[in-house]
Protein backbone atom coordinates (compact mmCIF):
# COMPACT_ATOMS: atom_id res chain seq x y z
CA UNK A 1 0.00 0.00 0.00
CA UNK A 2 2.93 2.12 0.65
CA UNK A 3 4.44 2.02 -2.34
CA UNK A 4 1.19 2.59 -4.55
CA UNK A 5 0.71 5.30 -2.33
CA UNK A 6 4.22 6.65 -4.12
CA UNK A 7 2.03 7.85 -7.42
CA UNK A 8 0.01 10.46 -5.53
CA UNK A 9 3.74 11.87 -4.21
CA UNK A 10 4.59 15.51 -5.27
CA UNK A 11 7.04 15.71 -8.22
CA UNK A 12 6.36 11.56 -9.22
CA UNK A 13 6.63 10.61 -12.47
CA UNK A 14 6.66 7.69 -15.03
CA UNK A 15 9.24 8.31 -16.78
CA UNK A 16 12.04 6.40 -18.38
CA UNK A 17 14.50 9.17 -18.53
CA UNK A 18 14.46 11.74 -16.00
CA UNK A 19 14.86 15.51 -17.54
CA UNK A 20 13.98 18.87 -15.79
CA UNK A 21 10.50 18.77 -16.32
CA UNK A 22 10.02 15.49 -15.49
CA UNK A 23 7.28 15.34 -12.65
CA UNK A 24 6.25 18.80 -12.87
CA UNK A 25 3.01 18.29 -14.25
CA UNK A 26 -0.53 17.90 -12.42
CA UNK A 27 -0.21 14.89 -10.91
CA UNK A 28 -2.13 12.54 -8.94
CA UNK A 29 -0.61 14.55 -5.77
CA UNK A 30 -3.24 17.36 -6.70
CA UNK A 31 -5.86 15.08 -7.11
CA UNK A 32 -5.55 13.54 -3.27
CA UNK A 33 -4.87 16.79 -2.07
CA UNK A 34 -8.65 18.24 -3.74
CA UNK A 35 -10.16 15.41 -2.42
CA UNK A 36 -9.02 15.14 0.89
CA UNK A 37 -9.76 19.07 1.47
CA UNK A 38 -13.13 17.53 0.84
CA UNK A 39 -13.19 15.18 3.27
CA UNK A 40 -12.82 12.01 0.96
CA UNK A 41 -10.21 9.89 0.34
CA UNK A 42 -8.36 8.11 -2.69
CA UNK A 43 -7.70 4.50 -2.11
CA UNK A 44 -5.36 2.74 -4.63
CA UNK A 45 -5.20 -1.49 -5.12
CA UNK A 46 -2.95 -2.85 -7.82
CA UNK A 47 -2.49 -6.06 -8.70
CA UNK A 48 0.68 -7.07 -10.72
CA UNK A 49 -0.58 -8.13 -14.12
CA UNK A 50 -4.35 -7.18 -14.23
CA UNK A 51 -4.21 -3.71 -12.86
CA UNK A 52 -4.81 -0.58 -10.46
CA UNK A 53 -7.99 0.45 -9.15
CA UNK A 54 -8.67 3.69 -8.12
CA UNK A 55 -11.09 4.54 -5.27
CA UNK A 56 -12.45 8.00 -4.25
CA UNK A 57 -14.72 7.93 -1.56
CA UNK A 58 -16.17 11.35 -1.06
CA UNK A 59 -19.18 12.83 1.53
CA UNK A 60 -22.53 12.33 0.97
CA UNK A 61 -22.92 15.88 1.19
CA UNK A 62 -20.05 18.55 1.34
CA UNK A 63 -22.03 21.44 3.45
CA UNK A 64 -22.65 19.60 6.55
CA UNK A 65 -19.83 17.95 9.11
CA UNK A 66 -20.36 16.23 12.00
CA UNK A 67 -17.92 17.47 14.37
CA UNK A 68 -16.34 18.23 17.72
CA UNK A 69 -16.27 21.39 19.17
CA UNK A 70 -13.15 21.95 21.03
CA UNK A 71 -11.78 24.81 22.73
CA UNK A 72 -7.73 25.50 21.85
CA UNK A 73 -6.77 29.03 24.06
CA UNK A 74 -10.06 30.31 24.73
CA UNK A 75 -11.11 29.86 21.02
CA UNK A 76 -13.40 27.24 19.26
CA UNK A 77 -12.95 24.83 16.56
CA UNK A 78 -14.32 22.18 14.75
CA UNK A 79 -12.37 18.70 14.53
CA UNK A 80 -14.29 16.38 12.08
CA UNK A 81 -15.90 13.50 14.52
CA UNK A 82 -15.55 10.89 11.82
CA UNK A 83 -12.29 10.48 12.59
CA UNK A 84 -12.07 10.51 16.61
CA UNK A 85 -11.50 7.30 18.40
CA UNK A 86 -11.73 8.21 21.84
CA UNK A 87 -10.71 11.22 24.14
CA UNK A 88 -7.83 10.70 26.76
CA UNK A 89 -7.54 12.72 29.91
CA UNK A 90 -3.65 12.05 30.85
CA UNK A 91 -2.16 11.00 33.79
CA UNK A 92 1.11 11.62 35.35
CA UNK A 93 4.38 10.51 33.64
CA UNK A 94 1.33 9.26 30.37
CA UNK A 95 2.50 12.12 28.30
CA UNK A 96 6.92 12.01 27.92
CA UNK A 97 9.14 13.93 25.39
CA UNK A 98 11.09 11.83 22.92
CA UNK A 99 13.04 15.14 21.55
CA UNK A 100 12.46 19.09 22.30
CA UNK A 101 9.90 18.93 19.70
CA UNK A 102 8.28 15.30 20.04
CA UNK A 103 6.15 13.65 22.62
CA UNK A 104 4.34 10.63 23.02
CA UNK A 105 1.48 8.78 24.82
CA UNK A 106 1.55 6.01 26.07
CA UNK A 107 -1.95 4.26 25.48
CA UNK A 108 -2.42 0.51 26.57
CA UNK A 109 1.18 -0.67 25.79
CA UNK A 110 1.06 1.09 22.38
CA UNK A 111 3.44 4.51 22.22
CA UNK A 112 1.40 7.17 20.27
CA UNK A 113 2.40 10.38 18.87
CA UNK A 114 1.09 13.75 20.26
CA UNK A 115 0.38 17.16 18.38
CA UNK A 116 -0.19 20.16 20.75
CA UNK A 117 -2.28 22.31 18.59
CA UNK A 118 -1.53 25.73 20.52
CA UNK A 119 2.29 24.65 19.39
CA UNK A 120 1.00 24.05 15.47
CA UNK A 121 -0.92 27.17 15.41
CA UNK A 122 1.70 29.78 17.42
CA UNK A 123 -1.26 30.30 19.60
CA UNK A 124 -0.43 32.00 22.82
CA UNK A 125 -1.23 29.37 25.78
CA UNK A 126 -1.24 30.47 29.19
CA UNK A 127 -3.06 27.55 30.82
CA UNK A 128 -2.89 23.78 30.06
CA UNK A 129 0.74 23.78 30.41
CA UNK A 130 0.85 20.64 32.08
CA UNK A 131 -0.81 17.17 29.54
CA UNK A 132 -2.83 16.41 32.73
CA UNK A 133 -4.59 19.56 32.89
CA UNK A 134 -5.19 19.18 29.22
CA UNK A 135 -7.20 16.12 27.06
CA UNK A 136 -5.89 14.21 24.33
CA UNK A 137 -8.09 13.41 21.52
CA UNK A 138 -7.32 10.17 19.48
CA UNK A 139 -7.26 10.48 15.84
CA UNK A 140 -6.64 7.69 13.15
CA UNK A 141 -5.33 9.31 10.04
CA UNK A 142 -5.15 7.79 6.60
CA UNK A 143 -1.43 8.57 5.95
CA UNK A 144 -0.39 8.77 9.75
CA UNK A 145 -2.64 5.71 11.52
CA UNK A 146 -3.51 6.98 15.22
CA UNK A 147 -2.54 10.20 16.65
CA UNK A 148 -3.33 12.38 19.42
CA UNK A 149 -4.08 15.64 19.09
CA UNK A 150 -4.05 17.86 22.95
CA UNK A 151 -6.76 20.37 22.98
CA UNK A 152 -7.79 22.42 26.62
CA UNK A 153 -11.40 20.84 26.67
CA UNK A 154 -14.10 19.42 24.58
CA UNK A 155 -17.23 21.67 24.15
CA UNK A 156 -20.14 19.99 21.86
CA UNK A 157 -20.83 17.58 19.63
CA UNK A 158 -22.96 19.09 16.50
CA UNK A 159 -23.41 19.24 13.18
CA UNK A 160 -22.19 22.55 11.26
CA UNK A 161 -22.27 23.77 8.03
CA UNK A 162 -18.86 24.05 6.20
CA UNK A 163 -18.03 27.84 4.91
CA UNK A 164 -15.04 28.38 2.86
CA UNK A 165 -11.66 30.37 3.40
CA UNK A 166 -10.37 29.50 0.16
CA UNK A 167 -12.19 32.90 -1.26
CA UNK A 168 -10.92 35.59 1.35
CA UNK A 169 -8.30 34.56 3.08
CA UNK A 170 -4.83 32.64 2.42
CA UNK A 171 -4.65 29.08 2.72
CA UNK A 172 -3.83 27.85 6.28
CA UNK A 173 -2.23 24.92 6.71
CA UNK A 174 -4.16 22.78 9.48
CA UNK A 175 -7.35 24.60 8.69
CA UNK A 176 -9.94 23.46 6.30
CA UNK A 177 -12.95 25.50 6.31
CA UNK A 178 -15.09 27.97 9.26
CA UNK A 179 -18.68 27.77 10.73
CA UNK A 180 -20.33 29.95 12.48
CA UNK A 181 -21.95 28.23 16.09
CA UNK A 182 -25.62 28.63 16.83
CA UNK A 183 -24.56 31.74 19.05
CA UNK A 184 -23.72 33.56 16.21
CA UNK A 185 -19.41 32.69 16.97
CA UNK A 186 -17.24 31.39 14.36
CA UNK A 187 -15.19 28.42 14.97
CA UNK A 188 -12.85 27.21 12.38
CA UNK A 189 -12.47 23.65 11.11
CA UNK A 190 -9.39 21.32 11.71
CA UNK A 191 -8.02 20.02 8.74
CA UNK A 192 -6.96 16.35 9.81
CA UNK A 193 -4.72 15.17 7.39
CA UNK A 194 -2.35 18.36 7.51
CA UNK A 195 -2.57 18.62 10.93
CA UNK A 196 -1.00 15.11 11.48
CA UNK A 197 1.07 15.17 8.55
CA UNK A 198 4.95 15.43 9.33
CA UNK A 199 6.97 17.16 10.01
CA UNK A 200 4.42 20.15 10.61
CA UNK A 201 5.45 23.44 10.95
CA UNK A 202 4.28 26.20 13.37
CA UNK A 203 2.40 28.52 11.40
CA UNK A 204 3.17 32.26 12.50
CA UNK A 205 2.05 33.66 15.79
CA UNK A 206 -0.05 36.60 14.52
CA UNK A 207 -1.65 34.25 11.98
CA UNK A 208 -4.88 33.07 14.29
CA UNK A 209 -4.85 36.31 15.33
CA UNK A 210 -5.55 37.92 12.75
CA UNK A 211 -8.70 35.19 11.62
CA UNK A 212 -10.15 35.58 14.74
CA UNK A 213 -10.47 39.13 14.54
Amino acid sequence: DEIDQLICAPGFSTAETISNISGRGVGMDVVRSNVEALGGRVEINSVPGQGTTFTMILPLTLAILDGMVVRLAGQRFVLPLASVVESVRPEPGQVQSVSPTSEVIELRGNFLPIKRLTDFFGMEQKRFLRPEDSLVIVVESDTAGLVGLMVDTIDDRREVVIKSLDQNLHPIRGLGGATILGDGSIALILDLEALVASPAPSAPKHTLKGLAA
